[in-house]
């Protein structure tokens, strides 16, 4: 079954290297998205091409992902669906998902450690510590079986992947960035600088829906 992951790119250099100040900002019109609609398809496909290969290129995502290149949401799919697609576009929609981004992650970590605190007051458990060790073998073994979704072991062990800033199999949210003087990064936190760049130019991003297996 294919996971979906929204891949958050900085497109800003071809952007500013295809249009004029005046250009970008009309593109917040439908007029101004459909008089230059093919360039903007262009730089679609091209962040989809660079961000799958490049992933597969510097071995960030191999051995994670099989069967992850050209599989993106198409362009046409994007624009129409509500929060991905271009922010020069659409800026408050996706400034806002930006801006949200790592709340989002943390504050799944903090709803699947509440799913098994909620696992524990079932069993009259104060404590996790006490609770994954009732769950123990005789041979010091925790039986993963004694955790149902959602309140599982791997649905724990993504989230705190992702706390942790690895990307890990199953993580829904994946940030591709790059900054001057510096290589490109893949990570599942947003970085300061993409956050703090997201606030005054959201134009600058665009929001990713691939598929991976």
């Amino acid at each position: 079954m294919a996971c979906g992951l929204t891949v958050l790119v900085n497109i800003s250099e071809e952007l500013t290297n295809r249009f004029t100040p005046e250009e970008i900002s009309s593109l917040k019109t439908p007029e101004g998205k459909e008089k230059h609609k093919e360039t903007l398809k262009e730089i679609y496909h091209n962040a989809c091409g660079h961000v799958l290969s490049e992933g597969d290129y510097d071995g960030a995502l191999q051995g994670v992902v099989a069967y992850f290149r050209d599989k993106a949401m198409s362009f046409e799919d994007a624009e129409d669906e509500e929060g991905y697609g271009f922010g020069a576009t659409r800026p408050d929609g996706i400034r806002k998902k930006i801006l949200s981004w790592n709340w989002d992650q943390s504050m799944h970590v903090i709803r699947m450690l509440e799913a098994f605190e909620a696992q524990a007051e079932q069993k009259g458990i104060a404590k996790l510590s006490e609770l994954f060790a009732s769950s123990m073998t005789g041979d010091g073994r925790i039986q993963w079986e004694m955790f149902p979704y959602p309140a599982s072991l791997y649905e724990l062990r993504k989230a705190l992947d992702a706390a942790d800033n690895v990307f890990s199999y199953g993580q829904d949210k994946l940030v591709y960035s790059e900054s001057e003087g510096l290589s490109s990064d893949i990570s599942p936190y947003a970085p300061s600088h993409v956050i703090n760049r997201a606030k005054e130019h959201p134009e600058d991003f665009l929001l990713l829906e691939v598929y991976y297996d």
